[in-house]
């Protein structure tokens, strides 16, 4: 059955589930930075962990979108490759202009992508197709105007 929830309880949904995803991801930055690994490298294995995790929670609970899970996922994906590389960007901007060190440039640049992966999560990856959904579930949507 499709989620009636609006913008406002999405969004809450969304800051709760990218709050610990990113917190959680941060942590796997943050320790392979402090093992020397490079950070734009740390910033690719933390961004792989973290789209499956994303997805998954993102998709059953934040969304629920129960649709097509290869096509959700493969959108989910190719929208955060787009949130990495602009994260990325970012970073490195941060990194190599001396502003900030790699460890407190994530925590900058990563405020800067999260609102271009809700806009795209929302409007993209997730969005509801009503009549795939309800054909998809055996039912039609009879309720026209004077019916």
């Amino acid at each position: 059955m499709p989620s009636a929830e609006g913008l406002p309880v999405k969004s809450l949904k969304f800051v709760l589930v990218g709050g610990a995803n990113t917190g959680l991801m941060y942590f796997l930055y943050w320790v392979l930075v402090r093992l020397g690994v490079h950070y734009n490298v740390a910033l690719f294995c933390d961004y792989g962990v973290g789209i499956l995790v994303g997805y998954l929670v993102n998709r059953h609970w934040t969304f629920a979108n129960h649709g097509r899970p290869r096509s959700g996922l493969l959108k989910y994906t190719c929208a955060y490759v787009a949130v990495y590389l602009v994260n990325m960007i970012l970073l490195t901007a941060i990194v190599e202009s001396n502003l900030s060190g790699p460890l407190w440039g994530q925590v900058i640049a990563m405020t800067g992508a999260t609102a271009l992966a809700f806009t795209l999560q929302n409007f993209w990856v997730f969005r509801r197709h009503h009549a795939t959904e309800e054909t998809v579930s055996g039912r039609v949507n009879d309720a026209r105007p004077g019916s």
